[in-house]
This record gives structure tokens, sequence and C-alpha cells, in this order.
């Protein structure tokens, strides 16, 4: 009863299936779970604002100039928005896992309120680390930078790909939604990136 018209549709969607089947497999691979309980444990992860405006919003760390930035995923060859996150002591580090060699540990610039990578989080790099607090809805991540700690709260602009820091508290409440994150921990690796 069936021409061959039918069986080309059949099969169009038998192989559209099996296709969705493997996406989703492949991103439960890719992604475990977000960190919903508020624990951030050593690991790999991906780190995501929540603003409100349409556009990239994946953290990216770009170890070939040391600039961050937002991208529009973390797959693919945005290998610098995906990071290693390690509690030391009662602070994190976030180190970006960018296969180009270059700074990868992210420093937010308190005096003037910018967001970098430096070589290291040592030395006169105080913004490179961080306290990562969670709210019960989200995460916001603050600068523990010394040097006049004016702007502290990292915030992403999805509207145009930059990564700042703004000043609290009341940066919140004025619609910085950007400052709001989500992380999520991943089952990859960061090649050459030891503990």
């Amino acid at each position: 009863m069936f021409n061959s018209f039918s069986r080309r549709r059949i099969v169009k969607v038998a192989i559209g299936f099996v296709a969705g089947i493997a996406c989703i497999v492949q991103t439960q691979t890719i992604m475990q779970a977000q960190s919903t309980d508020g624990v951030i444990t050593n690991g790999i992860y991906t780190i995501r604002s929540l603003g409100t405006t349409p556009g990239p919003d994946y953290l990216d760390g770009r170890t070939g100039n040391g600039m961050v930035g937002l991208a529009p995923t973390f797959t693919g060859g945005f290998t610098g928005a995906r990071w290693q996150i390690v509690k030391r002591g009662s602070y994190y580090t976030i180190r970006s896992c960018g296969t180009t060699p270059g700074p990868d540990y992210l420093d937010g610039r308190t005096a003037n309120g910018t967001v970098g990578l430096a070589p290291t989080y040592t030395g006169g790099f105080t913004g490179a680390t961080w306290s990562i607090i969670f709210t019960g809805t989200y995460f916001v991540i603050r600068s523990n930078g010394i040097i006049i700690p004016r702007y502290i709260y990292l915030d992403g602009r999805t509207a145009n790909g930059t990564v700042g820091l703004i000043i609290p508290p009341s940066s919140f409440e004025r619609g910085f939604t950007g400052a709001r994150w989500s992380i999520t921990r991943t089952n990859e690796s960061c090649p050459g990136r030891p503990g």
C-alpha cells in the first residue's frame, strides 16, 4: 500500500527521530547537572549569564589575548567557555579551559570594573580570587580584589557580549540581570590544567 513517496517520508522521519535522540544523549553526556543546591566543588563548569536581553551568554575566557567576553555556546571553537573552578580555602579560582596558550585565570579589576585573564591568581592579581554566592535561585560571583574594591560583582552584558564588574548592592535592584549566573558542572576535562 505504501508508495515510494511514503517510504521516503517514513525514512526521513525515522532519521530525524534518531538524530534528535542522539542530540539529547550528547547533551546529557556533556552537561551533568546544574548546581541547584548551591555547592560548587572542584571541577569543570560552564558559567552562563542570566541577563534578560537576548545575546551571547556563556562566559568565555579568550586565552590567546587575555580578554573575557560572552560566547553564544560553550561547544565548538569556544574552548574558553568551560572553566575549571577550584576551592582554595575561603575563596575560589576560576580558570579558563581555553586551548590557546596565554593567561587563563579570571581576573576582576575592582578599581576600574574591567575583567580579563591573569597568568596566575597569586602575587598582585588579587582580583583573580572569587567568592561564589548562591542566592537560592542563581549565583552571584564576587571578585576579591583589594585594590580600590569599588566594582566587585561579575556582570555578563548579553546585549553586546561584554563582561565587567558592577557596584553593589543596589546594582541588582537597578536591573543588572547579567550579574546573575547559572553554573553547570560538565563531564569534560580541562586539558593541561592541573588542579
